[in-house]
């Protein structure tokens, strides 16, 4: 993967872009397409209207790989034979986020497995880019799933964010309120998080993952202006755009045969 600048391109229509994802797994067989239509709104947003060059994102929901491969797609970030590549045996752009030194880019920086690393990665660039003083700032935004709430290293890491004032660090909690075999609340409940985490010092936001809020979240001026560690809480389903009758938890390893 060569490197190479991010395009200014115009965001296609959501619905169409969608449908490119449910092909590409349908082509591969490839699972986990529940995981992907719950966040795709949020990361369509963020790759279109909020994300600049120098800001860092991490996939730390790594289920949803195919849909991060298909934005940096359209800005250029790998090549239309690389996505056509992608997922199958011999590419280095396999099923979770890949490491490889020459698949580097600020926008898929590290190779973070299927969930649980990310909150510690974010904090780890995010003071890096404040030791370094960088300028103009890099904002680092990262991506996280029900799952990754489960882990104890998601929870260490959300403290060290709070404790060393990484102000540039933007949460993205894709709450789909579904796991791999079960609803959230099942396995480990958060409802106390939102108390939680205002004690820790984190400013929140909440809003529908799907519908667009008013202003958009990612026109919030919070997002660069806030002395505090961002989280936002989006509120989603597991079978949106897919088959409304599905159950969710159908959809998780859903195809999109």
């Amino acid at each position: 993967m060569e490197q190479q600048s991010k395009k200014n391109v115009l965001p296609p229509k959501r619905e169409d872009l969608f449908q490119e994802l449910v092909t590409f797994h349908k082509k591969r067989k490839l699972p986990h397409l529940g995981s992907v239509a719950s966040c795709f709104d949020i990361l369509y947003d963020l790759f279109f209207f909020r994300l600049t060059p120098q800001d860092y994102f991490i996939l730390s929901k790594g289920h949803a790989t195919s849909l991060l491969y298909l934005l940096l797609k359209y800005h250029g970030v790998i090549s239309e034979a690389e996505w056509d590549r992608a997922c199958r045996n011999g590419s280095p752009l396999a099923a979770h986020p890949p490491f490889a030194e020459k698949m580097y880019d600020n926008w898929m920086p590290f190779g973070s497995g299927s969930l649980g690393c990310g909150l510690g990665l974010a904090a780890g660039v995010a003071l890096g880019c404040l030791l370094q003083k960088k300028d103009p700032p890099s904002q680092v935004f990262v991506l996280v799933s029900d799952g990754d709430l489960n882990a104890g290293t998601s929870w260490e890491a959300l403290h060290l964010i709070a404790q060393l004032k990484l102000y540039s660090i933007t949460i993205l909690y894709d709450s789909n309120e579904y796991q791999a075999t079960t609803h959230s609340t099942e396995f480990i409940n958060h409802s106390s998080l939102k108390s939680y985490l205002s004690t820790l010092g984190y400013h929140l936001w909440e809003g529908d993952g799907h519908i667009p809020s008013d202003p958009p979240w990612y026109q919030i001026q919070t997002i660069n202006q806030v002395t505090q560690p961002k989280f936002f809480i989006f509120h989603t389903k597991k079978n949106f755009r897919l088959n409304p009758t599905m159950h969710p938890l159908a959809t998780h390893y859903y195809d999109g045969s």
